[in-house]
């Protein structure tokens, strides 16, 4: 018997709880394929950006040594475009303002842990936009902020003296 989107939805959710990330993506992509979830349902897009990225940092151990599973720039590169454009879709369905703040600051935390405090401290700030009161997008655009004006980590933002 063939399984359930809501079925492949669950079993995605179980295999990232595991740490499956790869294998999950198959099933998050079955999900996608019934229109009533896709219509309705920005977690699902948000679930499924979340097993993309972490996808993309997947480690394996090959003959000894531990490397990323897409070892390939350019596919984990594509993971993150990916993860992007699923964010984007979630914010789309989402109806409520602190749910649209959460899904922004999860596309800011994904630009920053990629190297991209700009763009990451510009979604922050549409996070507070969208919900002023959202503590992990003050926290972000915060950090942000401060990495841009000090990108050394240094007191000095030169050499430390």
């Amino acid at each position: 018997m063939a399984r359930s989107p809501l079925d492949a939805w669950r079993e995605a959710l179980s295999l990232m709880q595991a740490r499956k990330f790869v294998p999950s993506l198959l099933l998050f992509q079955q999900a996608l394929t019934d229109a009533r979830i896709d219509a309705n349902a920005w977690e699902l897009h948000f679930d499924y950006a979340n097993c993309l990225n972490s996808a993309s940092f997947e480690v394996v151990d090959r003959l000894g040594v531990v490397g990323p599973r897409q070892s390939v720039s350019a596919a984990r590169i594509a993971l993150l475009r990916t993860a992007a454009a699923q964010l984007d879709t979630a914010e789309q369905l989402a109806r409520e303002p602190r749910i649209r703040a959460m899904i922004r600051s999860r596309h800011a935390q994904l630009l920053e842990v990629w190297g991209f405090p700009l763009d990451a401290y510009g979604w922050y700030r549409a996070s507070l936009a969208a919900d002023s009161t959202f503590f992990e997008a003050l926290i972000g655009l915060v950090r942000t902020a401060e990495l841009l004006r000090n990108p050394s980590g240094t007191e000095s933002g030169m050499d430390g003296r």
